[in-house]
């Protein structure tokens, strides 16, 4: 039995293929070759994009944390020196106050013989108005004239402290004979962090009258040091002594920090060592900070700055980035969306008129409309379109020939039988 062969339209004119549907999915349920252009670009962009960000957070952050670890230190230089410069400029005022000769008549007046009460009760508000008026023109919070026998407190800024004995202090013993700073430490009196400076009193042929005695106003050090900071809000500067205590009248008896202030910061600058670094600070905060250790004044000095303020720079950069970067994508996108477009017509074109070929219409032709690589494609396609029509028009002829001899044969062969079954009848 022969198979009957499907005829296709073969008309006179081709069939131009009509204008596909870029952005339909694809007959077979696919994504369209213009979504995947589009996705495609939008995949790569957005790995770009994060890489680039992620590049530039880090460089910059990197950037900034040199930049800031710079200032910081020149911070923590800047204020040993403030911090020195200071110190001494107190030890030359007392030192010169100790040789104005008023200061030497009132130890003498103070030191005579028995004297009537109100003469003494003269001679000490005489004393302690000569030392309020020097000490509020300079940076102590207390001036002292302490007897060189006994250590006894006997002129004050602070009358309350009148009376009192100081001789086992080691200010006073030393301060007898020379001019002596004594580092932080805990005054007996108040129990807060205390630098005290004494120097003798002597007359003109050096005899000892007394000792001059000055606690300096650590609020005022503190003040001095945090103006000097200007690195940003969050930022500040701090002393430490070597006991781990704030050397701040403001931050000293914290009951948090009964124990001490601990930071990595705070342990490594009273342990004598110079550094910068990222780490928490005494209330658990990530800082970034410069340390040293003055071992002439036995501190920790300690200058740090919140990081979430020290890298906001650096966030802002990023986030300029993204955003510049996605709106550039969403232009873009537009652009890769016509372009893909464009590129997607004639290949979507060259499908379809593949798929009626396939389905044997050799009528039709793809659209020609560029001169590019698609534009040769689609004309190949057309011209081996064509010699398929022609092939086919042959094949169709042949077939026809051969069905009309088939036909012919047949009626021979019916004639030849009927002729041979007349002449076997007639026999």
């Amino acid at each position: 039995m022969t198979t009957p062969v499907s005829e296709p339209s073969t008309g006179p004119r081709s069939t131009p293929v009509s204008e596909p549907s870029i952005g339909a999915r694809s007959e077979t349920g696919g994504r369209t070759l213009r979504g995947r252009l589009v996705f495609s670009f939008l995949t790569i962009s957005l790995a770009t994009l994060a890489l680039v960000s992620t590049v530039a957070f880090f460089r910059s952050r990197q950037t900034l944390q040199t930049l800031m670890f710079e200032r910081l230190t020149t911070v923590v230089a800047g204020n040993k020196e403030v911090l020195n410069r200071w110190v001494m400029e107190q030890e030359r005022s007392l030192r010169f106050l100790s040789t104005v000769p008023a200061i030497a008549q009132h130890v003498q007046s103070l030191t005579q013989g028995p004297q009537a009460i109100h003469e003494r009760d003269m001679s000490v508000r005489s004393a302690n108005a000569f030392l309020r008026q020097a000490a509020a023109h300079s940076d102590f919070e207390e001036l002292l004239l302490l007897l060189p026998v006994g250590g006894e407190v006997v002129a004050s800024t602070s009358p309350a402290r009148l009376g009192e004995y100081y001789v086992d202090s080691l200010f006073f013993t030393r301060g007898k004979t020379e001019t002596f700073i004594q580092n932080v430490y805990a005054s007996p009196t108040t129990s807060r962090p205390t630098v005290t400076i004494a120097t003798p009193i002597r007359t003109d042929a050096g005899e000892t009258l007394g000792v001059l005695a000055g606690h300096l106003n650590l609020e005022r050090l503190e003040h001095m040091l945090a103006a000097r900071t200007e690195l940003g809000e969050s930022s500040e500067s701090y002393l430490v002594s070597a006991f781990n205590d704030f050397v701040s009248a403001d931050r000293f008896g914290r009951a948090e920090h009964r124990r001490g202030v601990h930071s990595e910061g705070i342990d490594r600058a009273v342990s004598g060592h110079n550094g910068v670094g990222g780490y928490r600070n005494y209330i658990d905060v990530p800082v970034i900070g410069a340390y040293a250790w003055i071992a002439e004044r036995e501190l920790g000095l300690i200058v740090e700055m919140e990081q979430a303020e020290a890298f906001a720079p650096a966030r802002e950069l990023t986030l300029t980035i993204l955003s510049v970067g996605l709106l550039s994508m969403i232009l873009l996108t537009f652009g890769v969306r016509f372009v893909a477009e464009q590129i997607a017509r004639p290949v979507v074109s060259l499908s379809v008129a593949a798929s009626r070929v396939a389905a044997g219409d050799f009528s039709v032709e793809a659209e020609v409309s560029t001169d590019d690589e698609l534009g040769v494609l689609a004309d190949s396609f057309n011209r081996m379109t064509r010699k398929l029509r022609l092939l086919y028009s042959d094949l169709k002829e042949q077939i026809e020939t051969t069905r009309t001899a088939r036909d012919g044969l047949a009626r021979a062969r019916d004639e030849a039988e009927s002729a041979t079954r007349a002449k076997s009848d007639f026999l």
